[in-house]
């Protein structure tokens, strides 16, 4: 039994936001969607819940499709505030619970069991916008799962948390998914993924580039800058070895037939990267290049060779 997503396509305008997404998730999975900003991930979360109608493609759960299930099967976390701002935080989240279909009493019970389980039980008579950015972020995802959901869509759920919150919404993915909530979420963070992460699907400019479990994409002899250990779609150009440093980068390899690259023909000689390349690919070792929107080839030769940040053109 699945999540399944196939073939999205999506066009806004002249946009062509989503070009053949194709993943799936098995039930009881935690699945990052992850990509840079504009690649289609929001777009296509907003297709799985039935926000925005695709052009192509459907959206499945166990064999159905998604249309077919009721909306209370989804809890979903937006990347914008969703809530009201006036409106006291427990008094909100059991009217959402109501408008999923709970009952007055259970739409409280889940209220008050899920700020307490966030610890913002202090906060339940106060107003949304009275709270920290980082308060409300917690908020949000409360009113995702007060009504208890099977499957969880969250964009960008650590936004806007601090390092003691981040862990408490880690152990709270991490209690769920123990208790058998699929759940896919979208993040710019490899080390969250790598935590909590069955399996990924990276999406580059529309396109579902590579998809698979977790394994595949951690090479066991990563310490030796070996590719064998690689699985999937995407099969790495190995290069020398990986040590990442503030402010610079090593990189080990490049997944040469992924879309990113394969579209633009930016693959080098011998293995070599293109001297400017998207920011996208991480090497064997889970290292990410600069967070600028591109990145420049800076070294000169050899073991000297590292990523460097790059702002300009």
């Amino acid at each position: 039994m699945t999540l399944g997503v196939r073939d999205l396509r999506k066009r806004f305008g002249a946009v062509e936001a989503l070009r053949g997404v194709t993943f799936r998730v098995p039930e009881g999975a935690t699945w990052g969607l992850l990509g840079p900003n504009g690649s289609g991930k929001t777009t296509t979360m907003r297709i799985l819940l039935g926000m925005v109608p695709p052009d192509a493609g459907e959206v499945t759960w166990q064999g159905r499709p998604v249309a077919r299930w009721p909306r209370s099967l989804w809890g979903y976390l937006p990347e914008e505030r969703g809530l009201y701002p006036k409106l006291p935080v427990r008094e909100q989240l059991a009217y959402l619970g109501r408008l999923q279909g709970l009952s007055a009493r259970q739409a409280a019970a889940g209220a008050d069991r899920w700020l307490r389980r966030l610890g913002m039980a202090d906060a339940a008579r106060r107003r949304l916008e009275q709270l920290s950015k980082g308060n409300q972020q917690k908020v949000q995802f409360a009113a995702a799962v007060v009504h208890e959901p099977a499957i969880l869509l969250l964009d960008e759920p650590f936004s806007g948390l601090d390092p003691g919150n981040a862990a408490t919404l880690k152990e709270v993915l991490q209690e769920l998914r123990g208790d058998g909530r699929t759940i896919l979420f979208s993040s710019h963070r490899l080390d969250h993924v790598r935590e909590l992460c069955d399996g990924i699907t990276l999406v580059h400019d529309g396109r579902g580039s590579c998809t698979g479990p977790w394994r595949r994409w951690s090479p066991p002899s990563a310490s030796r800058g070996s590719a064998s250990g690689w699985r999937g779609r995407c099969r790495p150009t190995p290069w020398r070895g990986c040590r990442c440093r503030p402010g610079r980068w090593r990189a080990r390899s490049w997944p040469s037939t992924c879309a990113t690259e394969r579209g633009r023909g930016e693959r080098g000689r011998r293995g070599r990267p293109p001297g400017r390349i998207p920011r996208w690919p991480t090497c064997a070792g889970g290292c990410w290049p600069p967070s600028s929107s591109t990145s420049r080839w800076c070294g000169s030769s050899g073991k000297n060779r590292t990523w460097r940040r790059s702002t300009s053109g």
